[in-house]
């Protein structure tokens, strides 16, 4: 609720946050900027951060938020049921950590680093991959508008997120660290014998 309301949405209808990072993703912007209707026809809700950069006009539509910064960025992950966004290390984390389901958008620039992050996501079945020169307004009306309508596919993408996804990063460092200074650690996961 806190998040909706931050966000001035309504906690009772299905969220779709897109994001490309601090300054934004052109492609997404361009994206969304032409397919944002489809989007709240398909009963969702947009969250759009474009980026401080960006120059998308904000619509003023219920339902559709467009923020060209967002630094609260725990609440729009709360509110959220699907994210579209780039594939930087921290954030195919971060999202697989919360297991939210995802689209991802590599950005395709250096050795393709940024499919390689979203990798086990996709194998598990948590995510979705589409290379960034093919993400225009009609690949997110013929690929992700029909997604939004499918609730099966999206909670089986929930789950498998949910699996590939690692809450306790630290607990693992501390035991390892523990484990090489050889004591033991009251993070170390107890074995059956």
């Amino acid at each position: 609720d806190e998040a909706a309301q931050h966000f001035g949405l309504d906690p009772a209808q299905p969220t779709l946050l897109v994001f490309g990072g601090s300054l934004g993703a052109q492609r997404l912007n361009e994206a969304f900027g032409g397919a944002w209707q489809d989007v709240l026809g398909a009963g969702w809700q947009l969250v759009h951060v474009t980026g401080e950069r960006s120059e998308l006009p904000d619509p003023g539509v219920p339902g559709y938020t467009v923020r060209r910064y967002v630094d609260r960025m725990d609440l729009a992950f709360a509110v959220c049921d699907l994210i579209v966004s780039r594939a930087g290390a921290a954030t195919v984390s971060e999202i697989s950590a919360l297991g939210i389901p995802a689209v991802y958008v590599p950005y395709a620039v250096g050795n393709g680093e940024q499919a390689l992050n979203a990798g086990s996501a996709v194998r598990a079945g948590a995510a979705i991959l589409i290379p960034d020169a093919e993400f225009t307004a009609d690949r997110v009306r013929s690929q992700i508008v029909p997604l939004l309508a499918d609730e099966n596919r999206r909670a089986a993408m929930t789950e498998a997120a949910a699996s590939v996804g690692t809450r306790n990063g630290t607990e693992n460092v501390v035991a390892m660290i523990d484990e090489a200074l050889g004591r033991r650690s009251p993070h170390a996961p107890i074995t059956q014998a």
